[in-house]
């Protein structure tokens, strides 16, 4: 009679199939890089022949694309914690993320 407890279990054979997913991940971020910076040109083109304008209208008059000014406030913590130690420390929280990075 056979002894079940040693019996060992078989790992999976997932390695190529990973290794080829990760290596399409990798042409695609050089794809993605690439089509990134030739909008990057196509988009500073645009920009500098609206010159002023802040919209862009095709043929038939409508707007297809816009350039505009926005405000954005934003708190700066550094000088909070230099003016206030004590109270930024109670509120500074830590959290704990995963992070994916191709090799």
């Amino acid at each position: 009679m056979r002894n079940v407890t040693q019996i060992t279990p078989i790992k999976p054979t997932y390695k190529a199939d990973i290794e080829s997913k990760i290596e399409n991940m990798r042409e695609l971020s050089r794809k993605l890089k690439h089509l990134e910076k030739l909008y990057n040109e196509l988009k500073t083109e645009v920009i500098e022949e609206m010159g002023n304008l802040t919209e862009a209208h095709n043929s038939y008059g409508n707007i297809i694309a816009t350039y505009t000014e926005h405000n954005r406030s934003v708190f700066d913590k550094d000088a909070f914690n230099a003016d206030h130690p004590g109270i930024y420390d109670k509120y500074v929280t830590t959290t704990t993320n995963k992070v994916f990075r191709l090799k």
